[in-house]
């Protein structure tokens, strides 16, 4: 008993020094690779550069990796964009309006696409920061390496359960937008077919992918 003591004692001590031996980019990068699907509530609260002030929307988000993505806004007016990995739907019920896009190339240089591609390389994009924790966040800054990105800027922050619990996302312009994720479930399955959309009727669908 006392041998199997010492040996869980030791295996702990050497994980912990493994653990802190990672860098910020290779912590983050295992961080990801972790996350298989989300759904979660959301704040998101946009701080502009100029005279409009602020803006909060709020509403429902789900991702299933690789490249099934969710975000349903509920409030201040109701607009949905899902993706099933080859479509884009964004539909917006007050305008009785669905856009139909080709799924590639949508989310490039978007924190959508850290979330859902599982191939994409981090250092070869971004480099990443890691700082001290913040409450019960472990924050991640990423800087992207390609100066026409859209944003200048990326903060992650994991909770203690590994999970994604906020983004703060600076822009080219100098806005910055703030999302905060609450009632986090990355247990439920999802289904496949749950982020296909099917437009509801006398509704006008414009439909950019065909003939293309």
């Amino acid at each position: 008993m006392r041998f199997l003591k010492l040996y869980s004692f030791l295996f702990l001590i050497f994980f912990s020094v493994q653990a802190t031996a990672l860098t910020g980019e290779e912590l983050f990068e295992h961080y990801l690779r972790a996350i298989r699907q989300m759904t979660a509530d959301f704040t998101q609260t946009v701080v502009g550069s100029g005279e409009k002030g602020n803006a909060t929307t709020s509403g429902k988000m789900a991702l299933r990796r690789p490249g099934k993505f969710m975000w349903d806004t509920l409030q201040p007016t109701k607009q949905l964009v899902t993706t099933d990995g080859e479509k884009v739907w964004i539909y917006d019920p007050d305008l009785e309006q669905v856009v139909i896009k080709n799924a590639n190339g949508q989310f490039k240089n978007t924190p959508a696409k850290l979330l859902l591609d599982r191939k994409l390389t981090i250092k070869t994009q971004y480099s990443v920061v890691m700082k001290k924790k913040t409450g019960d966040l472990r924050w991640f800054i990423l800087k992207p390496l390609d100066p026409s990105h859209m944003f200048t800027e990326i903060k992650i922050g994991f909770n203690k359960d590994r999970q994604v619990a906020e983004m703060i996302l600076l822009d080219q312009l100098g806005n910055t937008t703030n999302i905060a994720f609450f009632k986090i479930d990355t247990k439920t399955k999802l289904d496949e077919d749950s982020f296909a959309f099917k437009p509801p009727r006398n509704i006008d669908v414009i439909d950019e992918t065909k003939d293309r």
